[in-house]
């Protein structure tokens, strides 16, 4: 009898120290009322009560930290999807910074053939003499085909009109040539085949040819004034290009 009793003291001391882990504030009354009870069946059924509170305190801290688990890889989740829109934010600014820079860039560059054919331009209206506009138009050749070269494919309206600007004031100079070739200043281009060459590859000069010949000066101007329109339908294509 007093062997059992020791066994029911120390059942109901690891019953005592299990339900006091479990934060059950009065696990200690609890377990004297138990003890107090003369009953044994009443007795049985006061120890199977706070068993039972064991177990259900077990299942509550197993849902708890099942819910916790749960949460806590809700928002890991949640902060790796967080990073996960910083970084793109980041690459996608760093994207519209590049092209931003390389939109610039190119913005330099194009500008550089165009402001060679306007400088030619501006030298034709203030007097250009016929010893330095060879010069002057290679000059602009050479921006135009330095830029065409690399960037045709990108811009082939713009590339087209710039190419088709140099190759009238180059024009120009087989015209301007005309007014040397005799031992005076000639004022008419009367070869057949110069002036053949001319109006077919430009038909609007037919309607200023007069006696089978073209006076140099106003095929020079008009030359100019073609030149001219490449140059502003250039500037036009140039400043869409940029604005997309």
């Amino acid at each position: 009898m007093k062997q059992s009793k020791k066994y029911l003291i120390a059942s109901l001391g690891a019953l005592a120290a299990a339900l006091s882990l479990h934060s059950h504030a009065d696990t200690p009354s609890d377990i004297k009322i138990c003890i107090d009870i003369k009953n044994s069946t009443k007795r049985v059924a006061c120890f199977d009560k706070l068993a039972g509170n064991l177990l259900a305190l077990e299942a509550e801290k197993e849902r708890q930290s099942k819910n916790f688990a749960e949460i806590e890889g809700r928002r890991l989740e949640n902060e790796k999807i967080e990073k996960e829109k910083v970084e793109i934010k980041r690459r996608e600014d760093e994207n519209i910074k590049q092209e931003n820079i390389e939109k610039e860039k190119f913005a330099s560059i194009a500008k550089e053939p165009i402001k060679s054919l306007r400088k030619l331009q501006s030298r034709i209206q203030t007097g250009i003499s016929y010893r330095d506009y060879p010069n002057a138009v290679s000059d602009a050749k050479y921006e135009v085909s330095s830029f065409n070269r690399d960037y045709s494919g990108k811009t082939p309206a713009y590339s087209r009109y710039l190419n088709d600007a140099v190759v009238k004031y180059a024009d120009a100079i087989a015209v301007w040539k005309y007014k040397f070739e005799g031992r005076g200043v000639e004022e008419w281009i009367w070869t057949t085949g110069a002036v053949s060459a001319l109006t077919q590859r430009y038909p609007e000069l037919s309607a200023v040819q007069k006696n089978a010949g073209l006076r140099i000066d106003s095929v020079l101007q008009f030359l100019w004034d073609l030149a001219g329109r490449d140059i502003e339908l250039a500037d036009q294509e140039l400043s869409a290009t940029l604005k997309k």
